[in-house]
């Protein structure tokens, strides 16, 4: 093997080597974004259980206000 082709090898080595660092990099991002989308997953579940919970809030609170309207107008004495 010449020092031309001994050289060219080291070269390809580094490329490797560095492509499979960028490689790594970029997968360490992409984990971090997934974990980010998890978190954001996460919350907006919590959103749309909080917003359900409202809901079926008001729907007591109008279901109360009915039941005393009615309850009012059968005791009223008019």
């Amino acid at each position: 093997m010449t020092d031309a082709e001994r050289e060219e090898k080291i070269d390809e080595a580094f490329d490797t080597a560095n492509a499979l660092i960028d490689a790594r990099d970029d997968m360490r991002h992409a984990l971090e974004c997934a974990k980010r989308w998890a978190e954001l997953y996460d919350m907006a579940e919590n959103a749309l259980a909080a917003l359900e919970m409202d809901e079926r809030l008001q729907a007591l609170i109008d279901a109360a206000d009915e039941l005393a309207d009615k309850l009012m107008k059968e005791n009223s004495y008019d």
